[in-house]
């Protein structure tokens, strides 16, 4: 006779227990969705934002090799090599664009600065400055400044989202 007492008793106990901490237990599972979400952002950035430099630099690439030294540059690789760039820029564009809808404001702010970044370095692209050889490997001042503060821009934008995705 007791021990049934004793099993309901705990039972009940369990069950009242439960009630009480579904809600704590509710506002940490949105806490981890939410991290886990901003955390998928941040990464989906970085790598748009890298892509989008990279083609950039090699669309200089390509136009400074049929300029300085009359190359016959296939146009399926400047159109495969553009549409990796829209396809980058694109997600840029949308990932700023859900930072600045969902926040935090400081990884909006740094995903907007990216943003205009990959702007300047796009305006530049085909810059060859008063080159007469080409350097693969050397690019015009004005395209390697821009890049060099694309890629400052984009390392700012990790600092500040390891604070927001830990």
């Amino acid at each position: 006779m007791l021990t049934p007492l004793i099993t309901g008793f705990f039972a009940l106990g369990g069950v009242a227990l439960g009630v009480i901490l579904e809600p704590v237990r509710a506002v940490f599972a949105a806490r981890a969705r939410s991290r886990q979400e901003r955390t998928e952002r941040c990464a989906r950035l970085v790598e748009a934002a890298i892509t989008a430099r990279s083609a950039l630099i090699r669309l200089n690439t390509i136009h400074r090799r049929r300029t300085l030294r009359a190359d016959v540059v296939g146009q399926s690789e400047v159109f495969d090599v553009e549409n990796i760039y829209y396809g980058a820029r694109n997600e840029i564009r949308q990932v700023v664009g859900l930072l600045d809808l969902f926040g935090p404001e400081e990884l909006a702010k740094h995903g907007r600065a990216i943003r205009e970044m990959d702007r300047e370095l796009g305006k530049v692209r085909f810059d060859v400055e008063d080159a007469v050889t080409f350097e693969r490997y050397t690019l015009p001042s004005t395209v390697r400044q821009a890049a060099d503060a694309m890629e400052l821009e984009i390392q700012s934008f990790t600092e500040a989202a390891r604070r927001y995705i830990r």
